[in-house]
C-alpha cells in the first residue's frame, strides 16, 4: 500500500521544531537574480536554521488531512486572525507598513512583497535572536517591540500548528502502515490459503486426469471390442447373404422350370377350355330344347290340373246335388208315409161304409 500523498503546499514547506531548533525545506521557486541553493546553520547557541533556496512560509493557512491522506487547506481563518492582530496592535493604516521594520524571527516576506535570499533570511533571524537574547535594545520603540513579539508569537503558533499537522500526518501514515501491514498479513494468509487450495485443486486435477485416462482407456477397449463384434456380425451377415443368394438362385431356377410347366399346362388348359366351350354350347342347345320340353310338359300338367280341378268341382257339385236329392227323396218318402195313413184310414172308412 502506498503512503498517502500530501498537497503541493505541504511538499514545498516542511518545518520541524525541537526546542528552539527548526528546519524549513522549500524547493518550489528560485530567486529572480539566479542565486544557487544555499545552506544556513548555527545562527546562535539556541537557534538552528537550514534552507535550500528561497521560500515563503504560509503562516495563515491551516491544513487538514483528508481521508485519502492528502493535506487540504479548507479556510484562511488563521491568516485573517493574524492580519487583524497585526492591524490592531500596530494601529496604523495598511499604507504605513513600508515604514515598519521587517518581520523578524520566522518572517519570510518583505512588506514590499519582495522575496529575500537565504543569507538575508538567516541574517534577519540572527538579528531577531540577538535582539531577544539581549533583552531588547532600549533604542527600539514600543510599537516595534509589540510588533516583534506578536510576530514571534504568530510564527511560533504557526510552527506549532505545522508540527501538529506533521504529527497528524505521521499518525495517519503510521495508521496507514498498520493497515498496510494488516492487509499484507491478510494477503499473506489468503495467499497461503490459496496456495493450499491450488495444491488441493492440482491434486484433484491429477486425480481427474488419471480417472479420465482410465476412462479413456476403458472407452477405447470397449470401442475396440465393439468394432470387433461389429466386424464379426458384418462377416456373418455377409456369409448369410451369400448363402441366401445361392438359395435364391436355386429357387429362381426351380421357379423358371415351374413357369415353363405352368405355361405348358396353360396351353393344355386352353385346349381343354376350347373343347369344354364347344361341349358347353352343345349342352346349352340341349338344355334349351329340354327347357322347351319342360315348358310344354308344365303347360300340359297345368291343363291337366285345371281339368282335374274342374272335375273335382263338378264332382263336388254333383255330390251336393245327390245329397239334396236324397234329402228330397227322404222328405217325399216321409210325406208319402204320412199321406198313406190318412189314406188307409179313409180306405178303411170307405171299406166300412
Amino acid at each position: 500500500m502506498m503512503a498517502p500523498s500530501v498537497d503541493k503546499g505541504a511538499q514545498h514547506s516542511l518545518t520541524v521544531v525541537s526546542g528552539a531548533n527548526f528546519c524549513t525545506d522549500d524547493g518550489s521557486s528560485a530567486e529572480s537574480n539566479g542565486k544557487e541553493n544555499s545552506r544556513c546553520s548555527s545562527l546562535s547557541d539556541e537557534e538552528s536554521f537550514e534552507c535550500f533556496g528561497e521560500g515563503d512560509m504560509d503562516t495563515g493557512t491551516p491544513q487538514s488531512l483528508s481521508g485519502d491522506g492528502v493535506l487540504r487547506s479548507p479556510r484562511n481563518d488563521g491568516l485573517k486572525r493574524n492580519t487583524w492582530l497585526r492591524t490592531s496592535l500596530r494601529r496604523s493604516s495598511p499604507n504605513n507598513h513600508e515604514n515598519l521594520p521587517n518581520r523578524r524571527w520566522g518572517s519570510f516576506r518583505q512588506p514590499s512583497g519582495k522575496r529575500l535570499g537565504s543569507n538575508a533570511l538567516a541574517s534577519q533571524l540572527y538579528r531577531s535572536s540577538s535582539f531577544n537574547s539581549s533583552g531588547r535594545s532600549s533604542t527600539c520603540d514600543t510599537a516595534d517591540d509589540i510588533y516583534s513579539d506578536v510576530s514571534l508569537e504568530e510564527d511560533v503558533l504557526d510552527l506549532n500548528h505545522k508540527v501538529q499537522m506533521l504529527q497528524q500526518q505521521m499518525s495517519v501514515l503510521a495508521d496507514n502502515q498498520t493497515h498496510s501491514d494488516e492487509r499484507y498479513t491478510r494477503a499473506k494468509q489468503d495467499n497461503a490459503t490459496l496456495q493450499a487450495r491450488v495444491m488441493m485443486l492440482e491434486e484433484q486435477l491429477r486425480e481427474v486426469e488419471l480417472r479420465s485416462e482410465e476412462r479413456l482407456a476403458e472407452e477405447e477397449r470397449r470401442h475396440r471390442e465393439l468394432v470387433a463384434r461389429v466386424d464379426r456380425e458384418k462377416q456373418l451377415q455377409v456369409e448369410n447373404c451369400a448363402i441366401r443368394l445361392q438359395t435364391l438362385e436355386l429357387e429362381n431356377t426351380s421357379l423358371r422350370e415351374e413357369a415353363a410347366r405352368c405355361r405348358a399346362q396353360a396351353e393344355r388348359l386352353r385346349a381343354e377350355k376350347s373343347a369344354v366351350t364347344e361341349q358347353l354350347g352343345e349342352a346349352e342347345s340341349i338344355v334349351s330344347s329340354l327347357q322347351d320340353e319342360v315348358a310344354a310338359l308344365r303347360d300340359q300338367e297345368r291343363r291337366q290340373k285345371e281339368c282335374a280341378h274342374a272335375n273335382q268341382q263338378l264332382v263336388e257339385e254333383l255330390t251336393l246335388e245327390v245329397e239334396r236329392l236324397r234329402r228330397e227323396v227322404q222328405t217325399l218318402q216321409e210325406l208319402n208315409q204320412n199321406s198313406q195313413e190318412p189314406q188307409t184310414q179313409l180306405q178303411a172308412q170307405l171299406d166300412s161304409l
